[in-house]
């Protein structure tokens, strides 16, 4: 609102007056960028703007820090985690209105491409709170908006602000200065601020919603080794015998390595193909792949000779290379990793067996 007969024009988020928002929206429409300096940015700002933000060219956020620190190893760490802290706070607060976070999206792509930036001021504490709106067109020039309302939903729309606009070119200049100062001395942050928001808008896949579903249900309770097998598992007690072994040995291994393939794993057809890479030299293939028996026993074919293996093993370290042959005849990247990864503690059950 104007003062009577007077060029002081104040914006306070009153119900009569002017909210920050508005006045921003407005200056969406006839600028190129926003240079904005805030004690407090919160995403809930931008998504208050969702629709007219995207006009400008550039904003740049220049923002306080509530700390200081000692070294820049102390700085980084800390404002990774400040970073994190504040705007997964502000991120879960847009969620209560907006679940899907509708907007997001496009915050994250233009810090992706610098259409946005974000810096911390770290040297001392940072309390200033100042828009400056370039006009596109040089007879609307530039203006400033400069007093209490940090850059968040509440202080653009909601809280009791007093806020007043600088509108001679000569002042608008200097305060242009005094934020260039100001922003050459501050932290980029713009990464860091990225990262948290794809963490929150990232698409999970169904798997990992249901294996969250099933750390929630668990929580508080810690399964002993045999607990669920023996009381809640369906499957388990209509298992083989080969087939429980074969589970706790995919248990055992998925422990000490961080994962495992349950399924399509070192069964027999792998074991066989081992034996007879360390017995003759060959990869084999099973002309009834479905013939019962152990291992050794299984019909077999004998193809393509395995590069530099010795004819008969002789060592751990000849049957190693045997089981990373098989390993490397994966086709899938994944499996064929993690069946590389496995084989260290084949070998070490392969010794163990020996000794």
């Amino acid at each position: 609102m104007s003062a009577n007969n007077s060029d002081l024009f104040i914006v306070d988020n009153s119900i009569s007056g002017w909210t920050g928002l508005r006045y921003l929206e407005e200056w969406t429409e006839i600028s190129t960028r926003f240079d904005i300096a805030t004690e407090f940015f919160e995403i809930g700002s931008l998504l208050a703007l969702d629709g007219k933000w995207q006009q400008l060219d550039k904003i740049r956020i220049l923002m306080g820090n509530e700390t200081t620190f000692r070294t820049r190893r102390e700085l980084g760490k800390a404002l990774k985690e400040r970073t994190q802290e504040v705007l997964d706070r502000s991120l879960e607060e847009a969620k209560k209105p907006n679940p899907f976070l509708e907007g997001v999206e496009a915050i994250a792509e233009a810090l992706r491409s610098g259409k946005i930036e974000c810096r911390i001021y770290t040297k001392d504490k940072f309390h200033a709170k100042a828009y400056i709106t370039h006009g596109r067109q040089a007879v609307v020039g530039a203006r400033a908006l400069v007093g209490s309302s940090n850059f968040t939903e509440p202080g653009l729309s909601r809280n009791i602000e007093l806020n007043v606009q600088i509108q001679t070119g000569a002042d608008v200049a200097l305060l242009q200065e005094w934020y260039e100062e100001h922003w050459e001395d501050a932290e980029d942050i713009s990464e860091l601020a990225l990262d948290v928001i794809d963490r929150q808008i990232r698409a999970y896949s169904p798997f990992e919603v249901y294996a969250k579903s099933l750390q929630e249900l668990f929580r508080g309770h810690s399964l002993t080794g045999n607990e669920w097998d023996q009381t809640d598992s369906k499957m388990f007690p209509y298992l083989d015998q080969y087939q429980k072994e074969a589970y706790w040995a995919m248990v055992d291994i998925a422990r000490r390595n961080n994962g495992a393939f349950l399924c399509d794993g070192w069964g027999k057809k792998a074991a066989a193909r081992v034996y007879h890479i360390c017995r003759s030299g060959r990869d084999i293939e099973f002309p009834s792949p479905f013939t019962g028996g152990p291992a050794t026993r299984k019909p077999v074919k004998p193809v393509e000779e395995v590069p530099g293996a010795p004819i008969p093993a002789r060592s751990l370290y000849d049957a190693s290379q045997a089981l990373s042959w098989v390993a490397s005849r994966r086709n899938n990247p994944e499996e064929r990793t993690a069946w590389q990864i496995q084989i260290p503690s084949l070998v070490e059950d392969l010794a163990a067996k020996k000794d």
